[in-house]
C-alpha cells in the first residue's frame, strides 16, 4: 500500500509540473558525474556538489531544477526538504555544468543530526538517484 501512495504522488507531481509548462523529462533529461566535494561534511560547513544537466532534446526546454536533501532525525529515519536551484530554459541538445552549496551552519531555527544523509537531484518534479554523505561533529 505505502508503494501505491508513493507512485501516486508522483504522477500528482508530475500533473502540476504540466500544468506550469513543465513537460515530462522521460529519455531527454539527464544527470550526468554527479560529485560531492567531500563525502563527509562538519556542522557549520558546506556540501558542495556538482553534475552535468544533459538536454538531449532538439528543441529549448524548460526546466525546474531542485536538490533535495534527506536530513538524519533523532529518531534515525529521514525526511526530505526541497531547495530551488533554477527554473528557466535550457538549450537543445546542450550540456550544462551545475555546481551547488548547501550550508550546514548551525542557526537556532534547526538542529542537525550527526550521521547519514543523502541528496537527490529533482528535475521537473522526478526525482533521480540519492547519494550518500555524513555530517559529523
Amino acid at each position: 500500500m505505502e508503494g501505491g501512495i508513493e507512485r501516486g504522488r508522483l504522477d500528482y507531481e508530475t500533473e502540476v509540473m504540466e500544468l506550469f509548462g513543465f513537460d515530462s523529462i522521460r529519455n531527454n533529461i539527464s544527470v550526468e558525474d554527479f560529485q560531492i566535494s567531500s563525502p563527509k561534511v562538519k556542522v557549520g560547513d558546506s556540501l558542495e556538489v556538482s553534475f552535468k544537466l544533459l538536454n538531449k532534446n532538439d528543441q529549448t526546454t524548460k526546466i525546474r531544477l531542485e536538490y533535495g536533501i534527506y536530513y538524519q532525525k533523532a529518531n534515525g529515519t529521514l525526511t526530505k526538504k526541497v531547495h530551488k536551484i533554477s527554473e528557466k530554459e535550457y538549450a537543445g541538445n546542450s550540456t550544462t555544468r551545475i555546481t551547488r552549496k548547501h550550508s550546514f551552519r548551525v542557526v537556532t531555527t534547526r538542529k542537525f543530526h550527526l550521521g547519514l544523509h543523502q541528496i537527490a537531484i529533482i528535475i521537473n518534479g522526478s526525482e533521480f538517484e540519492k547519494y550518500d554523505f555524513d555530517l559529523i561533529g
